[in-house]
C-alpha cells in the first residue's frame, strides 16, 4: 500500500491551475501576516518569502478537473478570468494536481449569496452554496527518502502510513477584524485586476468544526482547529472534546470566513 501525504492549507491562498497536471499555490503578501510550515506535532517553521518558488519533493498526484475544485463550496474562477503578469506575492508553491481535494470546515449560505457584486463576479463558475475554510490536498508518497519541504524531511507515521504537513497564512496576532476591503477582496484585485464584493452578512461567520465531517485517512480531526482555537484554555491536542458547531454558526472566534478561504483560478477547459 502506498503511503499518503495530507497537505493541509489554513488561511488565504490562491490556487492557480494552469493544466490538468499541476496546481500553483500563490501565497498573497500581507505585511501583518506570517507564513509557516508545520509538520504536525513539530514546531512551526517560517516559510521563506521574497517571491521564492517552493516545491514538495517525493509526492505524486493525478489528473485534475474543475469538478475536483468543487465550485459548489469554493471560489472558483473560469479560465477567461485575467491574471496580472507579475503580482506581488510572498511566495509560490508548485505542486502536482492532488489525487483528492478535501474542502472542510464549511460555512453555509443562507438567503444572501456569498458574493454581492464586482467585475470579477461574471467569471465565477457559480455562487457557492457553502464556503470551505480549510483545504486538504491528498498525495501519494512516491519516495519517502525524498519527502521534504525547504530541505526539511517529513516523517511518515509507520502505523497509518501517512503524514500531515500544514501551511499557515495568518495574522501575527491571530485576530481578524472583518472590515472592507476584506483580504479576499484585496487578493482578487491584486491577482486579477478585477474586483469582487463579499456580502457583509458572512463577515462574522466561522467554519463549522463538525466531528461528523469526513476527513482524509491518517489525518487527526483536531488538525482542523485554527491556531487561535488551539490557544484557548482547555486545548489538549486530540484529547479534548471537539465542540460541534452548525455550518451557519456565528460563534465569535477570531478566524473568520472572510479571511480563511481559498480562491481558485482554473485554466482548464
Amino acid at each position: 500500500m502506498k503511503s499518503k501525504l495530507n497537505l493541509v492549507l489554513h488561511g488565504l491562498f490562491v490556487g492557480i491551475v494552469p493544466d490538468d497536471q499541476h496546481v500553483e499555490l500563490w501565497v498573497p503578501y500581507f505585511a501583518a501576516h506570517q507564513y509557516e510550515w508545520e509538520h504536525w506535532g513539530q514546531p512551526r517553521l517560517t516559510m521563506t518569502g521574497g517571491g521564492t518558488v517552493h516545491s514538495l519533493l517525493g509526492i505524486s498526484g493525478n489528473a485534475g478537473s474543475v469538478g475536483q475544485l468543487q465550485p459548489q463550496c469554493n471560489t472558483v474562477f473560469r479560465k477567461e478570468c485575467p491574471l496580472i503578469s507579475n503580482p506581488a506575492l510572498h511566495s509560490k508553491i508548485v505542486l502536482p494536481f492532488p489525487n483528492a481535494i478535501w474542502s472542510m470546515r464549511r460555512v453555509c449560505r443562507n438567503a444572501a449569496p456569498f458574493y454581492a457584486g464586482g467585475s470579477a463576479l461574471p467569471y465565477l463558475y457559480q455562487q457557492p452554496d457553502e464556503i470551505a475554510m480549510v483545504h486538504v490536498f491528498e498525495y501519494v508518497i512516491e519516495d519517502i527518502s525524498k519527502l521534504s519541504y525547504e530541505g526539511h524531511p517529513i516523517a511518515v507515521n509507520p502505523w497509518t502510513q501517512s503524514a500531515s504537513l500544514h501551511i499557515w497564512a495568518d495574522e501575527f496576532t491571530g485576530a481578524h477584524i472583518p472590515s472592507p476591503p476584506t483580504p479576499v477582496e484585496q487578493t482578487v484585485t491584486r491577482i486579477t485586476g478585477l474586483n469582487i464584493q463579499q456580502d457583509p452578512a458572512y463577515q462574522g461567520r466561522s467554519g463549522a468544526l463538525d466531528t461528523n465531517e469526513p476527513h482524509p485517512e491518517g489525518m487527526e480531526y483536531c488538525e482542523l482547529y485554527t491556531r487561535y482555537e488551539r490557544t484557548l484554555p482547555g486545548w489538549s491536542r486530540c484529547d479534548d472534546p471537539l465542540q460541534r458547531q452548525p455550518c451557519n454558526s456565528t460563534n465569535p472566534l477570531d478566524a473568520k470566513i472572510v479571511h480563511c478561504m481559498a480562491v481558485f483560478i482554473s485554466k482548464l477547459p
